[in-house]
């Protein structure tokens, strides 16, 4: 039974690396291509909601069919390419996306071709299908990092040049907004400052913030006397003062902030960390 055991999962190595061998050559053998590049829904381009120029590219066919794991959303989705003047004039339903790249869960497929040419190159990340499903319900134009430059088949310096632009001059997408854990962790990565300073947040995504605030003020209401609500509540306090910082309120309106501010104090009665 063993050797039964040992023979299948032999058997499905070697499948796997046959799949990842044929969809590293895929991958090669595609146009290379040079400009700014977004992401649609099918619908989007099919009823007239996007102006672009070019051809859209069917992303799924030829990018996302090669990586086991995909979530399965991405078939109804195409690339298309935008000029300056076409995003300027379609800033409103442009939104960039900001998230910490995820490998996939336990258990998935490993998500890209794998092998020791490949590796670097082609591996994405797991989490794609939260601002799929955002633009799509909201019949947005998306801006992903990696579909952006590995996706299309372009080069990194190329999207390294105009990425600054994109993120202070258009509307950000932050998948951290609405989970204050993802938040915690997004406030200590370098590379999310400039998405999360210099921008415009995603109105939704900041009214659903909002409302987690307001859900754990709540919830520390109700359980009066809780330590560890208290404490949660000061946590997700101290995240919203931290991304403000980022976004230049500290300086702005530091003195009606810090005066909001001094009640928490209080807290430190309870034996809590400061500030």
């Amino acid at each position: 039974r063993r050797q039964e055991e040992e023979e299948r999962r032999r058997k499905r190595g070697a499948e796997a690396s046959a799949r990842e061998k044929k969809g590293v050559e895929h991958l090669k053998r595609r146009q290379q291509r040079v400009g700014m590049f977004f992401i649609v829904s099918k619908e989007l381009v099919e009823t007239g909601g996007v102006e672009f120029t070019g051809d859209p590219i069917d992303i799924h066919e030829t990018f996302f069919t090669c990586f086991e794991g995909m979530d399965t959303l991405a078939v109804g989705f195409l690339v298309v390419k935008l000029t300056r003047v076409q995003i300027e004039a379609q800033r409103l339903k442009i939104r960039i996306a900001s998230y910490r790249w995820e490998p996939p869960s336990e258990g998935l497929p490993f998500v890209g071709p794998r092998g020791a040419e490949s590796e670097s190159k082609y591996q994405i990340p797991s989490n794609v299908g939260w601002f799929l499903r955002m633009i799509r319900d909201s019949k947005q134009i998306g801006w992903m990092d990696f579909l952006a430059h590995v996706g299309v088949n372009g080069t990194l310096a190329g999207a390294m040049k105009y990425m600054g632009w994109l993120y202070s001059a258009n509307i950000v997408m932050p998948e951290w907004l609405f989970s204050l854990a993802k938040l915690a962790i997004a406030m200590t990565r370098g590379w999310i400052f400039q998405e999360s300073a210099f921008g415009a947040l995603d109105p939704e995504a900041v009214r659903c913030f909002f409302a987690l605030l307001r859900e754990i003020g709540l919830r520390m209401r109700q359980q009066a006397g809780d330590r560890a609500m208290i404490a949660e509540f000061y946590s997700a306090v101290g995240l919203a003062a931290r991304l403000l910082a980022c976004r230049g309120y500290e300086a702005s309106v530091g003195a009606d902030v810090k005066a909001s501010f001094e009640g928490l104090k209080r807290f430190r009665d309870l034996g809590l960390q400061g500030e």
